[in-house]
């Protein structure tokens, strides 16, 4: 099953309603375990990240994260297209219950 068929046959309802009580949801089993160490394998690799924010600088806690360059690697950028939609009615959903039209 390729990622696209993975993240259509996501429980929308389920995913919807972890947002909503924990404010994260977790999706097993999307990426495989090549995919997952191809990114893995390739954290070290500087010229694939626009910026490393080292956390302890700003009293965030231990460890960094980093920024992809444009273009995102391609299973980035599918996951981002796909997962988006899943995502943005919940967005919506919030702002609307908080007040902000923008």
């Amino acid at each position: 099953m390729d990622l696209q068929q993975k993240i259509f046959g996501i429980d929308k309802e389920a995913l919807a309603d972890s947002l909503n009580r924990t404010g994260y949801a977790q999706v097993s089993e999307l990426l495989t375990s090549a995919e997952c160490d191809e990114l893995i394998s390739n954290y070290s690799a500087t010229n694939l990240y626009r910026k490393t924010v080292v956390m302890e600088r700003h009293q965030y806690g231990i460890g960094e994260y980093k920024y992809f360059n444009y273009p995102l690697p391609a299973i980035v950028q599918q996951l981002r297209e796909s997962i988006y939609p899943l995502l943005a009615p919940v967005a919506n959903k919030w702002m609307q219950v908080l007040g902000i039209d923008k």
